[in-house]
């Protein structure tokens, strides 16, 4: 390994071993030369990732080392230009980041295939070890040029974390603004133009078409993907038995089990099982509830065999014989809910053994009630004050329908709902406990389960039969109730957008985040798929033209389509924007300039780019065996598709043609910009809030200006005495950093 010299290594090997829980070998190297160490992990899986880890720490506030970062990208000694990394990286199925810390700075790259990461590691490297750091990369990385409208992305290089003082700050910024104007006059700031123009245009000069050209992309069977086998029990036949030998060990042990259990073998020491749950018998006015069902399941305490067994004891429990435990959104089908355990194979017994009596045998105390009600409210004001989390939150309950668990579960139910909930629980704690009471009985109903049990089947004990003391006394002779499709919990105006475009302001963020949606394809087999696929990798692509539009020219941090399957719908995000509407302008200015040949389409540099990007993407999605396990449970249960799917799509995507993408574009992804098609949801600083509003009347659209909690829905819960407080916690508060969740994703 390393650099050679005359046929002799300079690494020296440290360590070498293979641990008891996990199927990968650990390799330890230093070099006799520089002292730097390498840790090579061996595993098998589709995915190469390397993380390049340098000591950076200063003892000054200069920033350095994240502007050091920054002019990594810049260019290297051989490679001299911005963005050839991230363009190179793009087509070699790759993906490249970097962070800086108080003592680090570090590098990542992880790549689809061997093949690929050898090709591109060289050339990562050399632009850590040997960027280029010229004047014109430094001056760009730190400066913003004079506009408002087009803060650089680098300006967060100086930007401390934490809240701050909106009025302040901004204050602050005015007087220094002011002050330096003074100084400069009018002659020393047209001289500093120029040299922010002149290094501008430095930077900014076009890679050759040749120098990426000589780089060849490696087929797609470099990748090896992970593949695991698939039996069933009980319901699951219905879908057809399959014919290995893992099915033969799953007959043997449960031919007469009516439990529907679908199994995915792969070669680990621990088991994970998800009892996955439909949500259709829950009464629409108890889905809110749901949030403090999921959050309490396993903390609460629970009757055993007739003694009440505390809830730090039950938690003991689960720590001592689990390696972990969840109860959340079901994979594949997010209006699904899910209870897995991770344990090793001599507790899969004893896992399922606990799932009965917390699914049965919880007690809903009052006081744990109270106590997890509480922090979930507590967790509303800081959700509510992101403007990314609310851009999706708001979407939330305009798009989907109150049937929907997503919009249910949502931050602005949890903001009205929650508050009342604690008041009942003051009141009439036994009120709320016979709603839990209730929300149990409609979610454990035979028809509503189905199992996924991942692990080593030939090694697992009575994988089937240790299911029987869960299902006893369960009437199983019912049908069981088909999935329902997230498509099918959408409101009327998610399912035909166009009519709604909101502008919610935000005195807890100093910019704006935007969502644009509309219809898109709802069918896995459409036959116009792989050409969207390809449209929106080749738009998305770093330092691609949404890229070069918005990111490069300081209108957003952040920008990109999406197109969600299940829900039909195509979404355009925009990521803390000065001004979102300048943005999304900037955004549709380039799809149109794409349609009408102003920005020419080349088939290297388009195509091949955003087919590996599709393809990394499969990659991502089989990244491990439990990935890959799970993505073999929702192609066959939740999407009933057949098992060459993701082989026949990739060749689809292969064949695109360029008039095929720019047709994408045309009947599908600029509709996202157009009146009358598209729904927009625009959360921004109260002082935008006119100059976006204006933006978007000047296109057509008819923008609303509503507060958050116009947005708030209680599901009917309504308490007699009731004097609605003012909300405190979510309206007011500090400037926020934009670094909390964000709702919009299904």
């Amino acid at each position: 390994m390393g650099s050679h010299n005359g046929g002799r290594s300079f690494f020296r090997r440290l360590q070498k071993f293979k641990p008891d829980y996990s199927a990968s070998t650990f390799t330890h190297y230093e070099s006799e030369r520089t002292g730097m160490r390498a840790v090579v992990i061996d595993q098998k899986g589709p995915k190469v990732y390397g993380y390049f880890v340098l000591a950076t720490e200063i003892h000054d506030d200069s920033g350095s080392p994240h502007t050091l970062e920054h002019l990594c990208f810049m260019g290297s000694r051989n490679f001299r230009y911005k963005g050839f990394l991230d363009k190179l990286a793009t087509r070699l199925y790759s993906d490249t980041n970097a962070w800086t810390a108080t003592d680090h700075t570090a590098y990542t790259l992880d790549t689809a295939g061997w093949e690929s990461f050898s090709l591109i590691l060289p050339i990562y490297l050399e632009h850590i070890i040997a960027p280029t750091l010229t004047d014109a990369g430094c001056y760009t990385e730190s400066l913003s040029g004079s506009t408002p409208e087009r803060p650089v992305p680098s300006c967060a290089l100086r930007v401390p974390s934490g809240k701050l003082d909106s009025q302040n700050e901004e204050a602050m910024k005015r007087r220094e603004i002011a002050a330096r104007k003074r100084q400069l006059r009018k002659r020393g700031l047209k001289e500093l133009a120029d040299k922010l123009s002149k290094a501008k245009a430095e930077n900014d000069k076009p890679i050759t078409r040749e120098i990426l050209a000589k780089i060849q992309v490696p087929d797609t069977d470099s990748i090896h993907f992970v593949h695991t086998t698939t039996a069933k029990s009980g319901h699951a036949l219905k879908g057809g038995r399959p014919n290995n030998k893992v099915q033969q060990l799953i007959d043997l042990d449960g031919m007469d089990s009516p439990m529907f259990i679908h199994f995915e073998n792969i070669n680990s020491n621990f088991v994970q099982f998800s009892l996955v749950i439909s949500t259709q018998g829950v009464p629409v006015e108890l889905l809110p509830l749901l949030s403090v069902y999921t959050e309490t399941f396993f903390s609460l305490p629970i009757d055993r065999n007739g003694e009440r067994v505390s809830f730090e004891q039950v938690i003991v429990d689960l720590e001592r014989d689990t390696v972990g435990y969840t109860m959340d959104g079901s994979p594949g089908n997010s209006e699904m809910l899910a209870i897995t355990f991770q344990v090793e194979l001599e507790k899969y017994e004893t896992a399922i053994s606990y799932l009965k009596e917390l699914t049965w045998n919880s007690i809903f105390d009052p006081e744990r009630l109270i106590a997890v009600t509480t922090r979930l409210f507590s967790d509303v004001p800081d959700a509510k004050r992101s403007g990314s989390g609310m851009v999706g939150g708001v979407r939330y309950m305009v798009q989907y329908a109150p049937e929907s668990i997503v919009r249910a579960r949502s931050t602005l139910v949890r903001a009205k709902y929650l508050k009342r909930i604690s008041k009942l629980l003051a009141k009439d704690p036994e009120s709320v406990v016979q709603r839990m009471e209730l929300i149990r009985k409609a979610l454990f109903q035979p028809e509503n389960l189905r199992i996924l049990v991942i692990g080593d089947l030939e090694r697992l004990p009575n994988p089937v039969s240790s299911w029987k003391p869960y299902i006893e006394g369960l009437d199983m002779s019912k049908p069981l109730l088909p999935l329902v499709k997230q498509s099918e919990r959408l409101s009327d105006a998610g399912k035909a957008p166009g009519q709604l475009t909101y502008i919610v302001p935000m005195p807890t963020i100093d910019t704006s985040h935007v969502n644009a949606s509309a219809n898109g394809l709802n069918c896995y087999d459409h036959p116009k798929l792989p050409a969207l696929m390809v449209a929106i990798a080749y738009m998305n692509a770093v330092e691609g033209p949404l890229w070069v539009a918005v990111r490069g020219t300081g209108l957003a941090y952040g920008a990109s389509f999406r197109h969600n399957v299940e829900t039909g719908l195509i979404h355009f995000n925009i990521y803390r924007s000065p001004n979102g509407f300048k943005a999304f302008e900037a955004a549709k200015k380039i799809v149109d300039d794409h349609l009408s040949g102003v920005a020419v389409l080349d088939p290297m540099m388009s195509l091949e780019g955003a087919i590996s990007t599709i393809v990394a993407g499969f990659a991502n999605e089989q990244a491990t065996y439990i990935l890959s396990a799970q993505e073999s449970y929702i192609r066959q249960v939740i999407r009933n598709l057949p098992p060459d799917y993701k082989e026949a799509l990739l060749k689809k995507v292969r064949a695109v043609t360029i008039d095929q993408l720019k047709e994408s574009l045309r009947e599908m992804v600029f509709p996202v910009f157009t009146p009358g098609s598209s729904d927009i949801v625009v959360t921004c600083a109260p002082v935008l809030e006119e100059r976006i509003k204006t933006g978007f009347e000047s296109l057509g659209f008819k923008p609303e200006v509503q507060p958050l909690k116009y947005f708030e829905d209680d599901y009917g819960l309504q308490l007699d005495d009731e004097e609605e407080d003012e909300d405190e916690d979510d309206e007011d508060g500090g400037l926020d950093s934009d670094t909390g969740s964000d709702e919009d994703e299904e």
